[in-house]
């Protein structure tokens, strides 16, 4: 873990606050955003109310930070934005593989803004690191991904009814422009 990390980390707790066990949401009994079926796959065995954010950090930093290669995202806003996303986006199937919905929003958005054609496959390794990273226009990518992100809570709140207890929040919370 480094400094970049949890600066990225106090933002995250911003958003994803604490306890919280909502009937509509599917995740069931989450803290900070980590449910409690995550929690348990990197071994946390206590009552989810009890997880301290120093757990937390550990599994977000195994789970999604580190083990997507986001600390390798030079940018200090996109690295942000796809873990946000990876945090409150779901894993869909890709090719027979299961991989983060965000990867995916991540690789296209590169290349709309880059011109580009890496494979969207959903796997942030060295090609999809070494084109973000030599991306002039981050603003641009920021908007586009803002951009996908929004797009998956509209389609939830179309065809989903207990989408409508989220969808102001989600729009809110998480799909944020420069400038605002």
């Amino acid at each position: 873990m480094n400094e970049r990390f949890e600066r990225i980390m106090s933002e995250v707790l911003i958003i994803e606050g604490s306890y919280s066990e909502h009937e509509d949401d599917s995740g069931g009994k989450t803290k900070y955003g980590i449910t409690s079926w995550l929690a348990k796959q990197h071994g946390y065995t206590g009552k989810m109310k009890d997880m301290d954010w120093k757990t937390a950090k550990k599994i977000y930093w195994n789970e999604y930070f580190h083990g997507h290669n986001y600390d390798q995202i030079q940018n200090f806003d996109i690295a942000f934005e796809v873990m946000e996303q990876a945090i409150n986006l779901p894993t869909i199937t890709v090719n027979g593989r299961k991989v983060l919905k965000t990867n995916i929003n991540l690789q296209k958005a590169i290349n709309l803004v880059s011109g580009r054609n890496i494979a969207v496959d959903g796997i942030v390794g060295s090609q999809t690191i070494k084109v973000v990273n030599s991306i002039d226009d981050t603003k641009l990518l920021h908007k586009t991904l803002n951009s996908y992100q929004a797009s998956h809570y509209l389609m939830l709140y179309e065809k989903y009814e207990w989408a409508e207890t989220f969808i102001k929040g989600w729009l809110k919370k998480r799909v944020t422009f420069y400038g605002q």
